[in-house]
């Protein structure tokens, strides 16, 4: 999701209200924004079945996540995002285009600390930028490791399923620590929003059929003039 100028709060203040409210019927959970124009649910039993397209869908493509002859794409745009599966799959394919998802609900993985760290100017760093910070200070030789953390155990992998056990024991430990601040200062929100958007984030990061992950770096460099 991007804002530009004078729009940004029209669509923060958006987010915070009706967009994040549901509806219920006959036992499922529907979208609150634009209520009934979509007629299928957003809840956990349909997070699964879109998952299950995709994975079909790819399947289909010879496991290509598009057929479009793309090359070095700068923005993709992915309108109805879903569970954002494609559209984080499509990051990590292509991790210098800028990916944007679209959607009635809100049930992707939650990236608005981001939003609010750049309101209150201290933007989450790209992970390219670290390497380019240690070039600028006059670093030689620098060099970057880039390490794929998942962010629940949903990998098959032994090492990377531990580690998302770990991960995710971390996020649950601490959303809400590291949100609070964030979206009462930046967003003006108030504790109990952030409790409940905690709250409605926690069932999202323990969804093993999400696969996401996060980066996480390690980057040294020389002293100019050290061998």
């Amino acid at each position: 999701m991007s804002h530009h100028g004078g729009d940004i709060n029209v669509g923060l203040d958006s987010l915070t209200s009706n967009v994040l409210e549901y509806e219920f019927e006959n036992g499922r959970r529907y979208h609150g924004y634009k209520a009934g124009s979509y007629p299928l649910p957003n809840d956990e039993a349909e997070w699964e079945r879109m998952d299950i397209k995709h994975h079909v869908f790819t399947l289909l493509c010879s496991g290509s996540l598009h057929l479009a002859p793309l090359v070095k794409p700068r923005i993709i745009l992915d309108i109805g995002t879903g569970t954002g599966i494609w559209a984080i799959e499509m990051a990590d394919q292509y991790p210098e285009s800028a990916i944007i998802g679209t959607d009635l609900s809100p049930i992707q993985p939650t990236w608005l600390v981001c939003e609010a760290s750049a309101r209150y100017n201290r933007p989450v760093p790209h992970h390219d930028d670290y390497k380019a910070w240690f070039e600028e200070a006059g670093f030689q030789d620098v060099t970057q490791y880039v390490f794929k953390s998942p962010t629940n155990p949903w990998p098959k992998s032994k090492i990377l399923k531990e580690a998302g056990k770990f991960q995710l024991l971390a996020h649950l430990e601490g959303i809400e620590g590291i949100s609070l601040a964030l979206m009462t200062r930046a967003m003006n929100w108030k504790p109990e929003e952030v409790s409940v958007l905690s709250a409605r984030m926690r069932p999202e990061l323990k969804d093993k059929s999400i696969h996401s992950y996060q980066p996480h770096l390690v980057v040294f460099g020389r002293k100019p003039g050290k061998a």
